[in-house]
């Protein structure tokens, strides 16, 4: 092999949202040991009563406060408002540090991935990356109409994990601004259920995304993975 091929590739994981436990921070990500990957951890929350012991290359934990929002759904908008600050965290570290991370894992500290699955994906997203001058993301479903009546939007039905270039993070980080202040796909509160797998989706067509389609062995903390 060359020297290239043996680079180990450098990926930040960015966690954003409402930390709801710790288990699987303490029983999952601190298994994701690769020779191809080396993983630095992010993560931007709300102030928690967790107690949080985790290698975290930088974390923070801000006071929650309102903010513009979905009619009836405030959870959202705060979402949205983490992804931008992680993302920050992110853009600082390699600023810093002077370099740039080869790929960009945005998840929830709720999700679980199987690894072995997450690296094969993260191969196939690198050297696509590679080939193409564009942002791009793997998605582990595909884009499809909303099937609610009356609502004339693209839906993502999977909206756990995805998977950036350096282009598609730090996009991605105007998700909240994009939406919310600057309203670029209108006003969703005519919409019966007002939720993040609209806007995402908006996000990825209003800037020209690659998006490719990767499934990933995903589990929730609610299907009892490693609790």
């Amino acid at each position: 092999k060359n020297t290239s091929e043996l680079k180990v590739k450098r990926v930040a994981v960015c966690f954003y949202g409402q930390l709801r436990g710790v288990k699987l921070l303490e029983n999952h990500f601190t298994k994701w040991l690769s020779k191809e990957y080396e993983f630095d951890f992010f993560m931007s929350t709300w102030k928690t009563s967790y107690n949080v012991n985790f290698p975290f290359t930088d974390s923070e934990y801000l006071e929650e406060f309102d903010l513009k929002h979905f009619m009836g759904n405030n959870r959202v908008a705060k979402a949205c408002y983490l992804i931008n600050k992680v993302v920050r965290l992110k853009e600082s570290y390699e600023l810093q540090n002077k370099f740039s991370y080869d790929l960009v894992i945005l998840t929830r500290t709720d999700i679980s991935q199987d690894f072995e699955n997450l690296c094969s994906v993260l191969n196939d997203v690198y050297d696509i990356t590679k080939q193409v001058d564009k942002p791009v993301v793997s998605l582990s479903s595909s884009l499809r109409p909303s099937k609610a009546i009356n609502e004339n939007v693209v839906d993502l039905p999977n909206d756990f994990t995805f998977i950036y270039n350096q282009d598609g993070a730090n996009l991605h980080a105007n998700l909240y601004n994009l939406i919310f202040l600057q309203n670029k796909n209108g006003d969703y509160s005519g919409l019966k259920s007002n939720n993040g797998h609209y806007i995402h989706s908006f996000l990825y067509c209003h800037y020209n995304f690659l998006m490719l389609t990767n499934p990933l062995e995903e589990l929730s903390r609610h299907d009892g993975s490693l609790l």
